[in-house]
């Protein structure tokens, strides 16, 4: 059998080589077709099928909008997740560029605010320490604490296991490193890694201005929340309207045509590179598909060709 085998080996070795031109073409066509569909599907898979990677029981954790829009205000957020009995937590995250001074060259980078229970909700363990407490969401400025990301931790302190207590410089401030995140987990904002984690309650030492903390009618925070076992999406959307209506009424100036919550499955959310791909990347893998149809086509085109002309060998 083996020998068999290696015959037909030689013998398809020995046609490719007789006719050079036919095999390189035939090895383009499938390439293009096969490279097309591995280009779409590594994009579908990391966009839409793993829109957060590094979280645990992803299906379990959805998107929060308010209506049409994708952010809240933080007060809202925290009545939302204190009187919602759909979800087990409820977390708050705002995306934006910090800058580090202090030990080695400055550096700006991607960093999140987040609310204390943002590393529980998502089900991330770190690599290294802890993620936050919840006394780290009690007082304004008072949690000046910090959790590296994976790639931060390796490129500017060499992977140093003794980085935890450490003091680093987050724009001129100095924050305490309690953390670092795994390898996978690069941030709850799809199609920007993040590379370090802050309080929220340093909102104002961080994004000096308005007290965003106390403001409804300041809405600059998404929101992801998981849902507890037995719950449905559907049901705790139903929750959460009703409890966002009782907030509107209670602070009518700030809530103006605004009276629905959206809930979503992260590779739908709203927020990020998913409100864009995932309309598009279906269409790119309908058309992928073609491409590869096509190419078989061709090539079945090219046998056939081929076949013909060893009509007289055949025979």
């Amino acid at each position: 059998m083996l020998e068999s085998l290696s015959q037909d080996v030689r013998f398809g070795l020995r046609m490719l080589r007789k006719d050079l031109a036919f095999s390189v073409i035939a090895a383009l066509t499938l390439a293009l077709g096969i490279g097309a569909n591995s280009t779409v599907f590594s994009w579908t898979n990391a966009t839409l099928l793993n829109p957060i990677p590094g979280i645990s029981d992803s299906g379990a954790v959805v998107a929060i909008t308010r209506g049409r829009a994708s952010s809240h205000a933080y007060p809202d957020l925290v009545d939302l997740g204190e009187r919602s009995h759909s979800f087990t937590g409820v977390t708050g995250f705002a995306l934006g560029p910090l800058s580090l001074t202090g030990k080695g060259k400055p550096e700006q980078i991607w960093g999140m605010l987040v609310t204390a229970n943002y590393f529980d909700v998502l089900g991330v363990k770190p690599a290294l320490g802890r993620g936050f407490l919840p006394a780290d969401d009690n007082v304004e400025n008072g949690a000046p604490v910090a959790v590296l990301g994976y790639r931060l931790w390796q490129n500017r302190f060499g992977g140093d296991r003794s980085v935890v207590g450490q003091t680093m410089q987050i724009n001129t401030r100095p924050y305490k490193i309690v953390g670092v995140a795994p390898p996978a987990f690069q941030g709850s904002y799809t199609g920007l890694r993040a590379e370090l984690w802050v309080p929220i309650m340093m909102a104002p030492q961080l994004m000096p201005g308005a007290d965003r903390l106390v403001m409804r009618d300041d809405t600059w925070l998404q929101a992801l929340g998981r849902l507890r076992p037995g719950v449905s999406r559907q049901q705790a959307q139903a929750e959460l309207t009703t409890l966002f209506q009782e907030i509107a009424r209670q602070y009518p100036d700030s809530h103006k045509g605004a009276n629905q919550i959206m809930l979503y499955p992260l590779w739908r959310a709203p927020n990020g590179a998913n409100a864009f791909f995932s309309k598009l990347l279906p269409i790119l893998l309908g058309l992928a598909a073609v491409v590869l149809l096509l190419a078989c086509a061709n090539l079945a085109n090219l046998l056939l060709v081929r076949s013909v002309s060893r009509q007289k060998e055949l025979a």
